[in-house]
């Protein structure tokens, strides 16, 4: 499966167009159309000369073999009725998975030193870019720059900072996050 290398803005999840924006289908499920407008925020927070892949993708292909360059996917996880807004709207829930891959590139064995220093980069930047700016429950202007007015982050949760079996086998960094969205509809 090739990387999904399009990238969407929608009224319903607007922000500033970046470059790259297309027009989906106005048909796409709301889950998948929040994806693509957190790949779109994600993308739009790196500095230009950050070469990290950030894509939608529902089955990432890793291979430690090949891969090169940090990856981060972005996924639905799931959808649901959360709570009743008015008589009516209805508060839904919309979960969106994020995973972030990235090769150990030295030469050497993994040794535990260079490892957690090698690691602490990555830890920080999967806070940075990942779990600062989607993780916040508080409207700020970053928050308000990602979602439409009606759309708001609720829980945000980096569930493993860093998958030890992977660095130690396949010398790859591995974080995966989970945040639920709300939206009154």
């Amino acid at each position: 499966m090739a990387a999904i290398d399009a990238y969407f803005v929608l009224d319903d999840f607007a922000f500033p167009t970046p470059s790259h924006a297309i027009t989906p289908d106005p048909g796409d499920a709301r889950v998948i159309q929040l994806c693509d407008a957190v790949v779109s925020a994600i993308t739009d927070a790196l500095d230009p000369s950050d070469t990290t892949t950030v894509a939608r993708c529902y089955l990432p292909e890793i291979d430690p073999e090949t891969l090169s360059g940090r990856h981060v996917r972005v996924f639905p996880l799931d959808y649901s009725q959360a709570g009743i807004a008015t008589r009516g709207l209805d508060t839904n829930q919309y979960g969106v998975g994020i995973l972030v891959v990235e090769k150990y590139t030295a030469q050497v064995d993994i040794a535990a030193t260079t490892a957690d220093a090698w690691t602490d980069v990555r830890v920080k930047w999967v806070q940075d870019y990942i779990f600062d700016l989607l993780g916040t429950a508080r409207i700020d202007d970053m928050t308000a720059a990602l979602l439409a007015e009606d759309t708001w982050p609720e829980t945000g949760e980096v569930a493993s900072v860093y998958d030890a079996e992977m660095l130690r086998e396949h010398k790859l960094f591995w974080s995966e996050s989970a945040f639920a969205f709300r939206r009154d509809e």
